[in-house]
């Protein structure tokens, strides 16, 4: 294998695949990424055994071929490359030269580098997924809630703590994947997907992503989402960020009061001091209320609205309070209403 392309296109091709690497080490192979030279294309693979993340670039080949690479180490020295670089490969070392910089590096087996599952070719879009990424959940004690449930259009993902949920293009079929699968098709403009035998299958441009899906079922969201809002209030939804922002620096825990006269933000830490910001609303319906959130909670799911305005709605003090717009929906628990310290 040899090919040549600018240090540039060479670093922006390993990045997604990179990420993909396995930092468990159950096969030493996986802490490496796979190149493969034909055709004019380079393409990079990264995987942990669950998921195949391979970003394509075009590139100049001299000779076809492949190689696995010890992925942080050839990361490393590519980040560090300017102009024109030639990767060759041969005899289980692999040469890497830019300007006056030559790497001569030990290669792992090619023959043990896992290869992904077939699957189908994607067509279905895919909308919507940097609006629910976010809340999955990082707990692997249950392993489905790691992941994003693709349900016949809608995505949705929860922590158990909160709930965002987008209807998006439809599509036919029900599958949870893995998180981790998703993260590099995140930025995406573009994303088609295919589910077939256990295996999801997403192409964006010069990007495949190919995951097993999880096992198990997914909970019945939809029985928990409230029927009614008793309290509403619109916003201007920067003021409302840059407000929450702002007070999470004093403490993570903020009180939200529903007054006449605005929507009220409060935080309290007993070593540091307290703040206080109003938030002129643009629209109010209930009366006063006082619910107590995790800062970032309400900030994940603001920061994905896309419009001007944010609309939130509650049911009470210690129940489920909503941010919606379109067909994004995101559910979030109140803490108890303690004294924060």
């Amino acid at each position: 294998m040899r090919f040549e392309c600018e240090a540039s296109e060479l670093r922006s091709v390993l990045k997604a695949p990179a990420g993909a690497v396995s930092r468990k080490n159950v096969l030493p192979v996986l802490s490496g990424l796979l190149l493969q030279a034909s055709g004019g294309t380079l393409s990079v693979t990264g995987s942990d055994m669950e998921s195949w993340v391979t970003a394509r670039a075009s590139v100049k080949v001299v000779q076809h071929g492949e190689s696995v690479l010890p992925a942080q180490l050839f990361k490393d020295i590519v980040n560090r490359l300017e102009g024109r670089v030639v990767v060759e490969a041969s005899d289980g070392r692999v040469l890497v030269v830019a300007g006056r910089a030559k790497f001569s590096l030990n290669s792992l087996p090619v023959d043990q580098f896992p290869r992904p599952p077939a699957g189908a070719e994607p067509v279905a879009e895919v909308a919507g997924l940097e609006r629910v990424l976010f809340a999955v959940s990082r707990d692997d004690t249950c392993p489905i809630l790691t992941g994003v449930c693709f349900d016949n259009g809608t995505l949705v993902a929860t922590d158990g703590v909160r709930l965002a949920r987008f209807k998006g293009y439809p599509f036919e079929g029900k599958a949870v994947v893995p998180a981790s699968a998703l993260v590099p098709l995140v930025r995406e403009e573009s994303v088609r997907l295919a589910i077939q035998d256990r295996t999801a299958t997403f192409k964006a441009d010069g990007l495949e992503v190919v995951a097993r899906l999880l096992d198990g079922s997914f909970p019945s969201y939809e029985r928990i989402l409230p029927a009614d809002y008793p309290f509403e209030v619109v916003v201007d939804r920067q003021q409302l960020v840059s407000a929450l922002e702002r007070l999470e620096v004093i403490h993570n825990i903020v009180r939200v009061n529903l007054y006449d006269d605005g929507l009220v933000l409060e935080a309290t830490n007993s070593e540091v001091g307290t703040a206080r910001e109003v938030v002129e609303p643009k629209f109010r319906s209930g009366g006063d209320l006082e619910v107590v959130f995790q800062a970032q909670y309400l900030l994940d799911g603001l920061r994905v609205v896309r419009g001007e305005d944010a609309s939130l709605s509650f049911t009470g003090p210690e129940t489920p309070a909503a941010i919606e717009e379109g067909g994004y929906l995101y559910i979030v628990l109140p803490m108890k209403p303690v004294a924060t310290s």
